[in-house]
């Protein structure tokens, strides 16, 4: 804390993995024909071994108080090796079953400030945020004939903007609106921005 600020940050590191349920390990390369592709490694000793999932992450927290209230920003990245499958870069609760692996390559990070207005009842939010699931590719390389390339590579992004009122420290009312955005590529139904916006209002308690 510095007079009327309060600063903080971190670090953090995951070394982790992802057991191969099959011998196939899928990671990012390029093809004879120069397309930047999956490539197969069908080796027997994959099979049981652990596929790398390592993140690193760092943050970042300012508050300062005001008569109104407080302006606070955060901020947060993360990138790193995460793998997969086909069509999905989330680690399930359960492994696949005899579902080959993709090991991709990420980053993503948000932002958020928080603005009191006012008096302290009364607070605005904007966040941006994205994640992209594959830094080695380009959206105009999604979706080529033998790229191997599918939606779970695909970068998305949002902008949120929303209005707080707080009713006591216990209860508040959340209006809040996702202008969620796409990368355009070559894939069927996503060669445009997704109509998938969303309005949400939500009632909080606390106890």
């Amino acid at each position: 804390t510095i007079k009327k600020w309060d600063l903080s940050g971190g670090l953090s590191i995951l070394r982790g993995g992802w057991k191969n349920s099959t011998k196939y390990v899928y990671y990012e390369g390029v093809n004879s024909s120069g397309t930047k592709t999956f490539l197969v490694d069908s080796a027997e000793r994959n099979y049981g071994r652990s596929s790398p999932r390592h993140y690193y992450g760092m943050d970042f927290q300012a508050k300062w108080h005001h008569p109104k209230g407080e302006t606070e920003l955060r901020a947060e990245y993360w990138w790193g090796t995460q793998p997969g499958t086909a069509n999905s870069t989330t680690n399930p609760g359960t492994l696949p079953l005899a579902l080959p692996t993709y090991i991709r390559h990420f980053d993503g990070a948000f932002f958020y400030l928080l603005q009191n207005i006012v008096n302290r009842k009364h607070q605005l939010l904007l966040k941006y945020d994205w994640y992209d699931p594959n830094v080695k590719v380009a959206e105009n390389e999604i979706g080529l004939t033998g790229s191997n390339l599918s939606v779970a590579d695909i970068k998305f992004s949002t902008w949120g903007f929303g209005y707080v009122y707080h009713f006591n420290p216990q209860t508040k009312i959340i209006f809040y609106y996702d202008m969620v955005k796409n990368k355009n590529s070559l894939l069927s139904g996503y060669k445009e921005d997704l109509r998938d916006n969303v309005f949400t209002c939500r009632l909080q308690f606390r106890f």
